[in-house]
């Protein structure tokens, strides 16, 4: 019974490792998260987040393609949060605000979501939109995370203090 169980642990452990290295080998499996421009903030750049290929605009913002140029209408509504929001590994026409935006062409959608935004991040942010779109108006994304997260550091806080 023992070498039965250790037979077919061995052989599932070896299929694993040679389909590992047939997704790797082709290129079929292209899941390693985001690159080093989102966490530094770049902006106007082309990276690859989750195997998706992501633009940013000149604010660092996530749009559909190169060279976006957002329209010049009165109801501009941005969008403000994390990861999930900015739509990690989903194209942008399939995220919350793409969808949107390819939805009703009367306003204006910015998602202006960033991957690793908490809720400290996202006061400073509504003040750096506020000031660069006027006449806007601002909805604010969180995520369980966020909370927890958010009431941990605040917890850390009061003990420091």
């Amino acid at each position: 019974m023992k070498k039965i169980f250790i037979n077919n642990l061995l052989i599932t452990l070896i299929f694993f490792f040679i389909f590992e290295i047939f997704l790797r080998f082709f290129e079929l499996a292209d899941l390693r998260g985001h690159g080093k421009e989102l966490t530094e903030k770049q902006k106007s750049v082309e990276t690859t987040v989750f195997g998706k290929k992501v633009f940013l605009d000149q604010y660092g913002y996530r749009v559909p393609y190169k060279k976006f140029v957002y329209k010049k209408k009165e109801n501009k509504i941005i969008f403000i949060g994390d990861s999930v929001l900015f739509g990690s590994g989903v194209i942008e026409e399939e995220t919350f605000v793409g969808r949107l935006r390819k939805d009703d062409k009367t306003k204006s959608y910015i998602n202006a979501a960033i991957i690793g935004n908490d809720i400290s991040e996202n006061l400073s942010d509504i003040k750096k939109n506020y000031k660069l779109f006027d006449n806007s108006n601002f909805f604010i994304i969180l995520t369980l995370d966020d909370i927890i997260n958010n009431k941990t550091t605040a917890n850390k806080s009061e003990e420091n203090e």
